[in-house]
């Protein structure tokens, strides 16, 4: 079975790689396709990795978008010109290891001369190329590339691996074991076996086979218990959240008994033994101040010589009148009790109803900071006639330690204002007018084909905005750092998403159709269905509000997309997964939804 590497350019055809991939996976099988950084996972050395990738391919398909040849880094070089560039690179490692390449032209691009190339990629566009273009084109120009992607590989001859080719990959999985890159050793390792299932050198094979898929399952162990870990670390770090996070490295701990670096078990023994020493000091004040107060001496009951000596005439004559008061006030008692009876008169003092207590005020409108998502309940309400849920305020851990680089490092965010943020995507009918309509027609669905200029001049005219990146993502994980809107397992009953048998790579599906995907404040769609514009430039983590990334003026750099859409796979449906494209670009995987603040 033919192994194929999809090379694009996020910035240019992430759109396209996102649509072609679930085609090629039918077609190939899903462990046959990989999508750049999406499907040959993390690695101390990217460049090591795509060479792998490259190396156990057989087909490298060179997406090549508008964009591909000129778009520029931050600072306005051209990225293609950068030897570091990954897209520069796959194309080159490719041609270098004598791949089948196949140029793929979409978006209605050209293909570029060689004279715009460098040189190391002059020869790309003397290669056979392929167009992929837009429905109602796109079915028909995937079968033909199908086909000739399988008509190239029945015509190359089957040669025999000497066994010095044998003894190169077990020296490249050495080495690649001796930097710990475990999951790189496999990779060779797996690919080598499946060549060469018999034969002088498949015991050593397979003896470090085995060695590798150990040693990666102890890395894995690590790395997942990490991921889970750094956020209870982060809570356990500041005063008032680290009741929550000691609760949760108890449950941490269950997993994984023998993982604590930081030394988080002994920080929350002690923080129960102050805890313990607090509610004992507590209680001993109460006791204190229920203790009956010292008796007065009586008749039957002669007081000691020094109050006997201490009680003055006025005491003496107090005493004497005690009876009398005693019987007075039983009887004041007695009357008061008979009025409350009868209803105390012709016109009782109404008892006035209770009130809230600032507290309960504050939780109501989540101005009280929230800890955990399941201590919020839903809050709705209607903006001219767009239904918005209410965030509270609270913090969380923003990005990811498994995802896409750029979601690293992770960090704590605390929004300090609840805010509104719209329930569903807005839809054709709220907008006024539909997109790309062969993704989104009914009045129902979401608008898509919308740039970011357009997104925020909506927003702005509805009297709200595009929440910022931070708002978006916590809105989507709350404190508990969900992976997906709804947990952390993905369920493909849950979202709009590639997989999904009724809309996936085909169309969008009206707003809200999965009412199980819905985030811990009660917005819909927040994965899957239409990515999402949100207010932030494009930018490396951590986040920063007050950095310039939020200026709204700015009409060129990349802005950021959240959410992923009905073309996409899990990897990309992740709540802490980045999008980004420029400001004035659309396709019909991009909508839009609204804030407002609170």
């Amino acid at each position: 079975m033919a192994r194929i590497f999809i090379s694009y350019r996020r910035a240019d055809s992430q759109a396209w790689a996102d649509r072609i991939y679930p085609v090629l996976v039918q077609a190939f099988g899903e462990t046959n396709v990989f999508k750049d950084v999406d499907s040959i996972g993390l690695s101390r050395n990217f460049r090591a990795a795509i060479e792998r990738a490259v190396i156990n391919t057989d087909v490298v398909l060179v997406l090549i978008g508008r964009q591909w040849v000129t778009i520029t880094d931050d600072q306005g070089q051209r990225r293609l010109d950068s030897p570091d560039d990954f897209v520069r690179l796959e194309a080159e490692m490719s041609l270098r290891h004598e791949k089948m390449v196949i140029p793929v032209i979409v978006d209605g691009a050209r293909m570029p001369a060689s004279t715009d190339l460098p040189p190391t990629l002059a020869e790309l566009p003397m290669l056979n190329g392929a167009a992929v273009r837009g429905d109602p084109d796109f079915d028909h120009d995937m079968r033909r590339l199908i086909r000739a992607i399988q008509e190239e590989l029945d015509q190359q001859p089957s040669i025999p691996r000497s066994e010095a080719v044998v003894q190169s990959r077990i020296g490249e999985a050495a080495a690649a074991m001796e930097a710990e890159d475990y999951e790189g050793a496999v990779a060779i390792l797996q690919a080598e076996q499946a060549r060469n299932p018999a034969g002088r050198l498949a015991r050593i094979v397979a003896d470090m086979l085995a060695d590798a898929e150990a040693e990666l399952t102890r890395q894995r162990y690590a790395a997942e218990a990490e991921r889970e870990y750094r956020p209870i670390a982060q809570l356990i770090q500041h005063n008032r959240t680290r009741g929550q996070g000691c609760a949760e490295l108890a449950d941490f701990q269950r997993t994984y008994p023998d993982y604590d670096p930081d030394g988080l078990t002994q920080r929350c023994a002690d923080y129960a033994a102050e805890q313990r020493r607090a509610a004992q000091e507590a209680e001993r004040l109460r006791q204190a101040a229920i203790q009956p107060p010292a008796r007065i001496p009586t008749a039957a009951q002669p007081a000691s010589p020094v109050e006997t000596g201490n009680i003055s005439s006025a005491n003496r004559s107090i005493r004497r009148l005690l009876p009398g008061i005693t019987v007075l006030v039983v009887v004041l008692g007695a009357v008061v009790a008979l009025l409350a009876s009868r209803g105390g008169g012709s016109n009782p003092t109404p008892t006035p109803p209770p009130t809230d207590t600032p507290a309960q005020q504050s939780a109501a409108d989540g101005r009280t900071p929230v800890t955990r998502n399941a201590a919020w309940t839903p809050v709705e309400r209607d903006f001219d006639g767009v239904t918005m849920v209410l965030v509270p305020a609270g913090c969380f851990i923003m990005g990811s330690t498994d995802g896409d680089s750029d979601e690293q490092p992770v960090e704590q965010q605390c929004l300090d204002t609840p805010f509104w943020i719209d329930k569903f995507e807005v839809t054709n009918a709220q907008y006024g007018s539909t997109g790309c309509e062969q993704y989104s027609s009914a009045p129902d669905q979401p608008r898509n084909c919308v740039s970011w200029v357009d997104a925020s001049a909506f927003c702005e005219a509805r009297g709200a905005r595009l929440p910022t990146e931070a708002e978006w993502e916590y809105a989507a994980r709350g404190p508990d750092g969900l992976r997906y809107p709804w947990g952390d397992t993905y369920d493909a009953a849950r979202v709009i998403g590639a997989d999904d048998p009724t809309y996936g790579n085909r169309t969008t599906a009206p707003v809200g159709s999965r009412p199980g995907g819905a985030s811990w404040v009660g917005a819909l769609d927040m994965s899957g269905n239409l990515w999402e514009w949100v207010s932030t430039l494009y930018r490396a983590y951590p986040y920063r509000a007050d950095d310039g990334r939020e200026d709204g003026t700015n009409r060129t750099d990349l802005r950021v997309l959240r959410g992923g859409s009905f073309g996409n796979a899990t990897g990309n449906l992740r709540a802490a997964n980045r999008g980004r494209l420029g400001p004035d670009l659309v396709n019909g995987n991009l909508g839009v939804r609204c804030a407002r603040s609170s």
